[in-house]
């Protein structure tokens, strides 16, 4: 049986605050699969600069990823621990692979751009988070730069798993974030189904409530929190939406990609494509990419009277009974567990301080 009692003294307060690393030390930062660009040249081993399916961004065919082979400094550059990606206006030519023939299909291209597509890894659940800006982004219609994750289909039923951690909107200038699953099990009037066999996060009368405008010119952090559970999606730190879902669970494990996202008739939106007075080059300024993982020690019992924060050793564990004991002053503490968290005696939560108690599945983070 699980449980998850919650004691409290009078004139104390508890409050459910966003579970970011910062104020939930079971995510620890997986430093060989982060990035602070703080050498000279791109960390081949850890990032692509193409897709595995070719060189073209879009469905139109109009945009190329620039290179194959290595990252040029046309296109990327690395200066005091900051990485710049630029797009460019220039004919070229970028190639898809057709599955069909397994062939690679040429096309004409009027664009290109610098991206980065994770290499050592396919991930499944963490805490994914950029800290970006866009010099001037106002100024730049149908440039929309965005950081997510997308699966390659590999299951029996799978067709798409895809999580936009942010998406930069060029022409109305806001900041949207979303998550995609589908697979052939799937229904029409399922939950938050939208057109079909497909959930959507931002869909039907709630699609633009969570957009919102952000300066962009400044840095700023976005972040998201995948576990089996539950999505939420973090702006500098604070929490901005979430979703618990069954479907959570279902996605398949993913590459994280940052793009610059040039559309030309990619969705048939006229109103959101390239316009000719877009100031090229466009540059997209990353200081880093974190990615972190939730610490397991699921068959721990912690039971224990006093209880001492500061020296706790945090990750999930079995179940955690904690008597007598009180939350330090302006402190922020996660406590996790599979079967149940329970508070006895007097306890307590000085105003000031907030404690989560989360229920949190044993879990896999990523393959090789």
């Amino acid at each position: 049986m699980k449980k998850y009692l919650l004691c409290i003294l009078v004139n104390t307060a508890l409050f459910t605050s966003a579970q970011n690393p910062s104020n939930d030390k079971n995510w620890v930062l997986n430093e060989s699969l982060s990035d602070e660009f703080n050498g000279t040249t791109i960390n081949q081993e850890k990032w692509s600069s193409t897709h595995h399916w070719g060189t073209c961004e879009d469905k139109g065919k109009k945009t190329a990823y620039r290179y194959d082979e290595t990252p040029q400094a046309s296109h990327f550059s690395l200066s005091n621990g900051v990485l710049t990606l630029k797009a460019i206006k220039e004919k070229c030519t970028c190639k898809e692979m057709d599955w069909d023939s397994n062939k690679y299909k040429y096309y004409n291209a009027y664009y290109s751009e610098g991206a980065l597509f994770s290499k050592r890894n396919r991930f499944k659940y963490g805490y994914f988070e950029i800290r970006c800006r866009f010099p001037n982004a106002y100024k730049f219609k149908g440039i929309n730069p965005s950081f997510w994750l997308y699966g390659q289909t590999t299951g029996d039923n799978t067709s798409w798993s895809e999580i936009d951690i942010y998406e930069f909107n060029g022409y109305r200038n806001i900041h949207t974030c979303n998550a995609y699953y589908r697979d052939y099990t799937m229904v029409a009037n399922d939950e938050y189904h939208d057109n079909g066999n497909r959930w959507i996060l931002r869909s039907g009368d709630n699609k633009t409530y969570y957009d919102f405008y952000v300066d962009f010119d400044k840095f700023h952090t976005f972040a998201c929190e995948w576990t089996p559970d539950y999505i939420n999606f973090y702006y500098d730190d604070k929490l901005i939406r979430g979703t618990e879902s069954k479907y959570c669970g279902k996605f398949e494990s993913m590459i994280m990609y940052v793009t610059m996202g040039i559309e030309d008739g990619k969705f048939g939106d006229d109103e959101n494509n390239v316009s000719e007075n877009t100031n090229w080059p466009y540059s997209y300024q990353i200081d880093y990419i974190r990615y972190y993982n939730m610490k397991m020690d699921c068959k721990t019992v912690v039971n224990k009277s006093n209880f001492d924060f500061a020296k706790f050793n945090y990750a999930v564990k079995k179940s955690i009974t904690l008597k007598n004991s009180s939350v330090p002053k302006n402190g922020k503490y996660t406590l996790r567990a599979t079967d149940f968290i329970e508070l006895q005696g007097e306890f307590s939560v000085p105003l000031g301080s907030e404690l989560s108690l989360i229920p949190t599945p044993e879990f896999e983070h990523y393959k090789n």
